[in-house]
């Protein structure tokens, strides 16, 4: 009887030990599955940081590949188009127009999409543009102020000048600087330009086109122009000759307007027969970010060509 006491005493006993190791070892069990889970979502959540900055990465990429491949295209787009003449006479060759520049025609706007990124490029003769640094060369700071107004009207911006270094004023040197348009546009609220506000107000103005096109410039760049060294009545012939004969050699023009020496020598420092600058616009949108690029490729009188290239 004794004997069989003890023994069962014993075993509650060992039951009794038995309990608290058994509730230690669920406990430590469950803490291992916490921290598991916590690694495993970590890890989780780290991949689909490093998958979604890869993504990102490879937009960025493919839009960047894009814009580049644009530009090696588009700035070096040389268009051709038939004379009237070799029209009539049913010649399928076409020929240059003046220096390879855009075909009657200062500017060329295209919109695509690629690679789930969209494109909009605008392609534009800056010699067929009223020069600002060339003008302010020829003519007082408020006379130009007041061509740049007539040109750039109702574009959001206004014509302000500011002073320049030397460096930007020589634009047939090699040693040319590209300025900034803060130099001579001013937005008409006081802030920053933006790349959107110049697209739309240099349609007709540069900084760096030289020389204007005679064949390329609108009609009212060529007024404005020829009317700050020949007067209105002059400039509206020029403009007429050009309508009514559009294939008529620049220096009949020059002949036909009869000038004199001095108007002569101060109109070859603003108009010529040729395209010396080419400008592009990019902007490239995708889901995630908005780029835009302006490049200007410029070829000076020693036959030097250079690339400019602006990105905001």
């Amino acid at each position: 009887m004794g004997l069989r006491w003890n023994r069962n005493h014993k075993q509650r006993n060992l039951k009794q030990r038995r309990r608290p190791r058994s509730g230690f070892v669920l406990v430590f069990a469950l803490a291992i599955l916490t921290l598991v889970s916590t690694v495993v979502v970590g890890f989780a959540n780290h991949s689909l940081r490093v998958a979604s900055e890869a993504l990102d990465l490879q937009r960025e990429a493919r839009q960047r590949w894009g814009g580049l491949s644009c530009q090696r295209i588009l700035m070096n787009y040389r268009p051709r188009v038939s004379s009237e003449l070799e029209r009539e006479q049913g010649n399928s060759t076409p020929s240059p127009t003046v220096d390879a520049t855009l075909p009657r025609q200062h500017s060329m706007e295209l919109e695509f999409e690629f690679g789930g990124v969209r494109y909009w490029a605008l392609l534009a003769d800056e010699s067929a543009k009223a020069d600002i640094n060339l003008m302010r060369n020829s003519f007082s700071e408020n006379r130009v102020e007041q061509s740049v107004e007539k040109l750039i009207d109702g574009k959001g911006l206004k014509a302000k000048l500011r002073p320049i270094d030397s460096k930007y004023k020589d634009v047939s040197s090699s040693n040319f600087a590209l300025m900034s348009w803060d130099q001579a546009l001013q937005n008409t609220e006081g802030y920053s330009i933006l790349p959107d506000e110049l697209i739309l107000a240099t349609r007709e103005v540069s900084l760096w086109g030289g020389k204007v096109n005679y064949y390329t410039a609108s009609d009212a760049v060529l007024r404005e122009v020829a009317s700050s060294v020949l007067g209105n009545i002059l400039a509206g012939r020029m403009i007429s000759f050009r309508e009514k004969e559009p294939e008529l050699e620049w220096q009949e023009v020059l002949k036909k307007l009869n000038l004199n020496e001095t108007q002569m020598v101060q109109l070859d420092k603003l108009m010529g027969d040729k395209s010396t600058c080419r400008s592009l616009w990019i902007i490239s949108s995708s889901k995630t970010s908005r780029k835009v690029a302006l490049l200007v490729r410029k070829r000076f009188a020693d036959s030097v060509e250079r690339n400019y290239t602006l990105y905001w």
